[in-house]
């Protein structure tokens, strides 16, 4: 009984289950496919896979991945809460709660392991087409035991932490705060310092966050060697600039009512509220992208690590948009009662939708730019020094920005689907 609605739950969120299934299959087969290109050894060309700077690239992708996987297993878990509290309302217990929900995780798990594997394998010719041809010589990527070992315990690792959380939200929610979970946002991001910073006049941390973040772009060009620490810095000053100048301005135009055009007023409060929930899931995306930059000069000189490199940039820069996405879209589903109300005060579905397209597209805008920024000059520091060639440095600047804006799109189609009740004629 608790199988066949597991599964037709699956079935009715056939969207949510395939984003979380494609996250999985993402991060299985490129942990998969890492692991062993690391520990594939070849004689001929007498190369250290073991390099300890792709060691700390692995620790960092493994991070990475491990943070996209709990994003999304959130946005799924969270979709989930309704379901959950009619169940205990209707006499269900505990331990059918979390088997409800265990089912339908574990399944889309263990569909996503031996598909991402299969992906992995079919992969492995191509890189091995991809090595030979660029290293001018015979090199076979194969399944070592060693990466094979430690491919487990990261899985294993993966699947315990995924089924601790969703056990601890079966078991932790009572029946009121699951209905109430989407009308929550999760995990507001509260100033620690708060109460210490309102002492300080808000002009000097705004000025020392413009400040940090600007310097970096200066040091990119003086010391290309040291972007990746600049550009922790960087993130640093963003964050700043958006906790001391961005979001008390929106706060300061939607409080004193400086505009007089109500889509405006509505779109700029939500936009506030967006940013400060979003705020470490956007330095996320930027940070990794800016660390995985840093190491393309790094191994220029060596194909097959500039390769693994490249290949890291691109599935983090993809999971990491779907992460955006995850939670933007959770955050989302908080707001189905203040767009109700903006229907209650007389906005009509043409005004609500202007105010959601406004809200949206203003936070992806903001995202974008503050991550296209740094980017592009690293890009013209690499290019000016002559690390890399434009049309290189013109693909790893396509990539995040692509991301971005498909993952735009699918959240415009899944924020007007949850919060427009009424079609816009």
């Amino acid at each position: 009984m608790i199988v066949r609605d597991a599964l037709k739950s699956l079935v009715h969120d056939k969207a949510k289950t395939f984003f979380y299934f494609l996250t999985f299959t993402l991060t299985v087969a490129f942990v998969f496919l890492y692991l062993n290109m690391t520990y594939c050894q070849t004689e001929a060309m007498g190369y250290n896979l073991a390099a300890d700077h792709l060691t700390v690239v692995e620790a960092i992708c493994v991070a990475v991945c491990f943070t996209d996987i709990i994003f999304a297993n959130k946005f799924f878990v969270r979709n989930k809460a309704k379901e959950l509290a009619v169940r205990l309302v209707c006499g269900a217990t505990y331990m059918q709660l979390a088997a409800y929900l265990l089912i339908q995780t574990l399944l889309i798990l263990f569909a996503a392991i031996p598909f991402a594997i299969g992906i992995a394998y079919a992969a492995i010719p191509f890189l091995n087409y991809l090595l030979t041809a660029k290293l001018g010589g015979v090199f076979t990527v194969h399944v070592t035991g060693d990466a094979m070992a430690q491919f487990i315990f990261i899985l294993t690792a993966f699947v315990f932490w995924i089924v601790l959380l969703n056990l601890s939200f079966a078991y932790k929610n009572a029946a009121a705060m699951m209905l109430n979970s989407t009308s929550t946002s999760m995990d507001n991001n509260e100033n620690t310092f708060g109460n210490v910073l309102k002492q300080i006049p808000r002009i000097i941390p705004a000025v020392l966050c413009i400040f940090l973040y600007l310097l970096p772009i200066r040091q990119f060009y003086v010391e290309p060697d040291s972007i990746m620490a600049m550009s922790v810095l960087g993130l640093a000053g963003l964050h700043g600039i958006l906790v001391f100048v961005i979001i008390p301005w929106l706060s300061s135009r939607t409080s004193h009512f400086k505009t007089h055009d109500p889509k405006v007023l509505a779109s700029e409060g939500m936009l506030r509220k967006d940013l400060q929930a979003m705020l470490m899931t956007m330095h996320l995306f930027s940070g990794s992208a800016f660390v995985l930059l840093a190491f393309v000069v790094i191994v220029q000189e060596e194909p097959l690590e500039l390769l693994m490199i490249f290949m890291s940039y691109v599935v983090i820069c993809v999971l990491q948009a779907m992460t955006i996405m995850f939670r933007y879209q959770t955050e989302l589903s908080s707001r189905t009662v203040h767009y109700e109300t903006l229907g209650h005060l007389g906005y009509t579905a043409e005004e609500k939708a202007a105010v959601l397209r406004k809200e949206v597209g203003s936070f992806f805008l903001i995202l974008l730019c503050t991550s296209l920024f740094y980017i592009v000059n690293i890009f013209i520091s690499y290019v000016r020094q002559g690390s890399v060639t434009v049309g290189f440095a013109l693909i790893l600047t396509a990539i995040p920005a692509a991301g971005i804006l498909i993952v735009w799109f699918i959240t415009m189609i899944y924020a007007k689907k949850i919060l427009l009740t009424e079609k816009v004629k």
